[in-house]
């Protein structure tokens, strides 16, 4: 993965897991994936280390919470916005209902799991990133096999 810094002056970085989502091994950063990572003092890599980390915690929370876990997880962290985007890990059930024109129940399911996972999810960003989560946020598209995890980090030094 290359990152272009002048369409994306966020950092990212990259885990990828099984094709299936459903491996019991930690998603790990793909070889060439932390290439553009370190900026001119470094910041960038410990940015792209955190990336990872926040990339690897949600996809191991949604195996924990789903049953499956994603195929591939990005995270992008600017400035008070952390965005994970996770693809894949539908289940075959939720795959069955959304191809029989029942979207609406997986959605509605995987909004709860969401919620259920909700702390968790923000207990890991919080860890991870060393301040306090102001707001949390989910969405699914179920056509194109994506899902989306938005924190809102709250202002350096507010409470």
């Amino acid at each position: 993965m290359t990152i272009d810094q002048d369409a994306n002056p966020g950092i990212m970085a990259q885990a990828i897991g099984a094709p299936s989502g459903g491996g019991d091994q930690p998603v790990q950063m793909g070889a060439d994936s932390a290439r553009g990572l370190t900026g001119e003092n470094g910041a960038g890599s410990a940015m792209g280390s955190r990336s990872l980390e926040i990339s690897n915690a949600i996809s191991r929370l949604h195996k924990e919470f789903v049953g499956r876990g994603p195929s591939n997880t990005r995270t992008t962290i600017d400035g008070d916005l952390v965005v994970v985007l996770l693809e894949g890990g539908y289940t075959r059930a939720e795959q069955t209902l959304t191809a029989n024109d029942n979207a609406d129940l997986v959605a509605a399911g995987r909004l709860g799991l969401q919620d259920a996972m909700r702390q968790a999810m923000i207990a890991a960003v919080e860890q991870t990133i060393g301040r306090r989560v102001h707001s949390f946020m989910s969405a699914n598209d179920l056509n194109r096999n994506l899902q989306v995890e938005v924190f809102v980090l709250a202002t350096e030094g507010s409470d």
